[in-house]
């Protein structure tokens, strides 16, 4: 399983402090893990379906190759297309967050509706290519997504959390009510 992606990583770091270099390159796997572990959930799939079908390997790599190719061009045009106008400062600096999520969820779905399974990763690739241009500004925008992260994470396990029924938890066992109990007690605590 693919489970250390920027939203768990970044957390980490703020805490733990590691030198320099070592924060760097967990910060760069952290942001790279999250698509190739999508890319690999669609590449299993995939595998499966053809095998349970009878269709070929080739079909499989085609269809991956596909996703690939979809992604990674589509997100490099648009981080282009996008940070050119950033470049020239033709957007204010504190009006830049806005626009870049347009940008991201129109990639997003424009890459999926080409190829199904390939807009995390044009996105991706499209923040790579953003950070990465020379003279664009993306220190907002990082500010932003970061805040807008831990608002969307938090609010997932809360909405996970709330579709929890009691007769589920019953089924699961007393060390499901005992783990649930402990981290009751321990979250009522006094700081």
């Amino acid at each position: 399983m693919v489970d250390n992606g920027s939203a768990v990583i970044m957390p980490m770091l703020r805490t733990v402090r590691p030198n320099a270099v070592l924060a760097r390159t967990l910060r760069r796997e952290g942001i790279v893990i999250d698509p190739l572990g999508a890319l690999l959930a669609v590449l299993v799939f995939e595998w499966t379906v053809a095998h349970q079908i009878g269709t070929t390997l080739l079909h499989v790599f085609s269809i991956f190759g596909q996703t690939i190719a979809v992604g990674s061009i589509l997100g490099a045009a648009v981080a282009n297309s996008y940070g050119l106008p950033l470049r020239h400062r033709f957007i204010p600096l504190y009006l830049h967050n806005f626009p870049a999520i347009v940008v991201v969820t129109s990639t997003f779905a424009v890459s999926n509706l080409l190829m199904h399974e390939s807009g995390l990763l044009a996105v991706t690739i499209m923040g790579i290519w953003l950070a990465n241009m020379r003279e664009v500004n993306t220190r907002d925008i990082l500010n932003f997504k970061e805040n807008l992260t831990l608002m969307l994470v938090s609010t997932l396990f809360i909405v996970l959390s709330a579709r929890l029924e009691f007769d589920g938890l019953i089924t699961l066992g007393r060390g499901a009510l005992g783990c649930c109990w402990l981290c009751n007690l321990l979250l009522d605590q006094p700081r």
